[in-house]
């Protein structure tokens, strides 16, 4: 990857995350952290960044037309939601894999405080999150960079190859549709398989989605609705599907909204 190229990914990433690290970028571009410090330096002096201790972050002046806010993102209160509610079931010591998304962003943006985690994920947004926490160690699957109707992450079959390699906890995955006919399914066939992969290496597989995900139909089976061993969705979760989650042993929680 020349130069020019990376500097346009870093610029990607600013625009969607705010702020980057140098070893997340280092592992991302396959570069070394001193050509990832030359990047940024060349961005600062462009004045599109400001440099901070491990990172940077977007300089508040750039034009941010093409930035998509937090507030912007469909049905971002519900998946704050179900992130504090995800973030909970997350034990002190736990290997978790969190998955692409915006709903794994908000689990990862509760987990600063839990203690001794490790965290496995293909994500960008979670990376950027948690670089830098004293609470968690992450790991990138490895792979390659992939910019996504999902935000930016990593996938290939590197990444699956590497997944094969560790043993999670828990794995926590975003879905596009769920429906009692098909089960659960992704737009992505690549993700569709990875998760059918990730699940022989994990205790159990959790799916984070809010109502709008269900009785809608995508075009990559993942598995039947026995495929999850846990449901996490907000208030507005269907109740014919909350019925069939409960009758078949799966366990469903739905969220609430604070008052």
């Amino acid at each position: 990857m020349f130069a020019t190229e990376r500097q346009n990914k870093i610029k990607q990433l600013l625009f969607e995350y705010n702020k980057v690290d140098v070893g997340n970028l280092s592992e991302i571009l396959a570069v070394s952290e001193v050509t990832i410090r030359k990047d940024l330096e060349k961005l600062e002096n462009a004045e599109f960044l400001i440099r901070t201790h491990g990172g940077a972050v977007l300089r508040e002046d750039v034009p941010r037309e093409d930035i998509v806010l937090e507030s912007d993102i469909p049905n971002i209160e519900s998946k704050k939601m179900i992130g504090i509610f995800a973030a909970a079931i997350v034990q002190d010591r736990d290997v978790i894999f969190l998955g692409p998304g915006s709903t794994c962003i908000q689990i990862a943006k509760n987990l600063h405080d839990k203690k001794d985690i490790i965290v496995v994920t293909n994500n960008i947004g979670v990376m950027t999150e948690l670089a830098g926490s004293p609470s968690c160690r992450v790991i990138s699957t490895g792979g390659e960079v992939d910019d996504s109707e999902y935000g930016i992450l990593i996938s290939g079959e590197v990444m699956v190859s590497n997944i094969k390699q560790l043993y999670m906890n828990k794995a926590f995955i975003g879905v596009d549709g769920i429906s009692f006919k098909r089960g659960f399914m992704m737009r992505n066939t690549f993700l569709a398989q990875m998760y059918t992969v990730l699940k022989q290496y994990c205790d159990e597989v959790i799916v984070a989605a809010d109502h709008t995900k269900f009785g809608v139909n995508s075009m990559a089976n993942i598995g039947d609705l026995s495929f999850a061993d846990k449901v996490i969705s907000d208030q507005l979760a269907p109740h014919e599907y909350i019925k069939y989650f409960f009758e078949h042993d799966v366990q469903i929680f739905t969220t609430y909204p604070f008052k």
